[in-house]
């Protein structure tokens, strides 16, 4: 498989850049084209970053990277306190893929008069075990699968940020999720492209941040959504992300989505 970028109508990318490249048949193709995912690495960068922000050193992580200056997620913020007011004060994330707990201290400051909150992480066993170990206090706790988090937080809100693309059937994954009937649901930093149609490429991450590559999805806008509808999902909001990424000879648009669930 060295040579199936050259298949393509994109030649394979030198390892010194950057960004989404190849259009693959299946997952396993993609992996055998993506190399030096060392997820120990990312891992290891990942808890770095919040040991400086628990002790105060830093106020903002994003992907691994400590930020110069706060960039508040607005939309998400807005979602998670409607939930909030929608429930008598109680907020409760499932926030699936969400490493150490990132998305939960880039709201936290808005997060403070919240009656009664949790927020409880679903990942991979790596990252569940340490943050178990180090980054488990309250609210923040960590489980294995949704099921777990299910019984042990009773969500109110599903929290799917910069996830599904890195999925290896992110459309089955997403159906399974949206069984648990969780009432309102916000998937943010999805990449749709503009052709409606889903496309499975490598990304390359920028060296400054860590060596890796591997598999990434870009979406077919009426596809995802229809999986929602079909699961008694409505829209209550969009908004564009700051990611600004297109897979070469494509362009895509990042969204975040604010779904509830039909009464």
């Amino acid at each position: 498989m060295a040579g199936f970028f050259k298949k393509l109508f994109l030649p394979k990318p030198p390892k010194s850049i950057s960004g989404f490249f190849g259009d693959f048949r299946s997952w396993e193709q993609a992996m055998k084209e993506a190399g030096g995912y060392e997820a120990p690495t990312i891992l290891e960068k990942t808890k770095a970053a919040m040991r400086e922000i628990l002790a105060g050193r830093a106020k903002f992580e994003r992907d691994s990277v400590l930020l110069p200056k706060a960039e508040y997620p607005w939309p998400l913020i807005s979602c998670l306190l409607f939930t909030a007011a929608s429930n008598r004060g109680r907020l409760s994330v499932l926030d699936f893929g969400g490493a150490l707990g990132s998305s939960y201290y880039q709201c936290r400051p808005f997060l403070e008069n919240v009656p009664e909150l949790t927020w409880a992480v679903v990942e991979q066993g790596h990252y569940v075990e340490a943050g178990r170990v180090e980054f488990s206090q309250r609210p923040v706790s960590f489980y294995e699968n949704p099921t777990e988090a299910l019984l042990g937080a009773q969500p109110n809100l599903l929290l799917l940020s910069s996830v599904l693309p890195y999925l290896p059937d992110p459309w089955t994954c997403l159906r399974e999720l949206l069984t648990l009937n969780i009432r309102h649901v916000v998937i943010d930093r999805l990449p749709f492209l503009e052709k409606d149609k889903d496309r499975l490429t490598v990304q390359i991450v920028p060296r400054e941040i860590y060596p890796a590559s591997y598999p990434a999805w870009f979406f077919s806008r009426s596809r995802l959504l229809s999986i929602c509808t079909r699961h008694g999902y409505r829209e209550r909001a969009e908004w564009p992300c700051a990611d600004d990424w297109n897979p070469e000879g494509d362009k895509a648009n990042f969204t975040g989505l604010f779904l509830e669930k039909s009464a």
